[in-house]
């Protein structure tokens, strides 16, 4: 029969504990949250139904533009501009 001595059983013992620890925070998923999550549409092919107000994109029905649905929001920038989203 095997026996671990003090110090191996301490180590183990720790790592438990860590494991442990770790797990339930990697359990968690994000459909266990209740909070809403705002969900925008451009499917009107405008602005009017977002909360997103027109700036230096468009909305566009191009099949090479449009990323799911008919309707996508679209924006072109020179690549030395700096990086920035849809104004809300």
């Amino acid at each position: 029969m095997y026996f671990l001595s003090g110090k191996q059983l301490l180590m183990l013992v720790l790592s438990l504990l860590m494991i442990f620890a770790i797990l339930p925070s990697n359990l968690l998923h994000a459909e266990d949250y209740s909070s809403p999550v705002a969900v925008e549409s451009f499917e009107s092919g405008s602005y009017e139904a977002t909360s997103f107000g027109p700036g230096a994109g468009i909305i566009t029905n191009d099949p090479q533009k449009v990323i799911t649905g008919q309707y996508s929001a679209y924006a072109e920038a020179a690549p030395s501009q700096y990086w920035q989203e849809f104004s809300i």
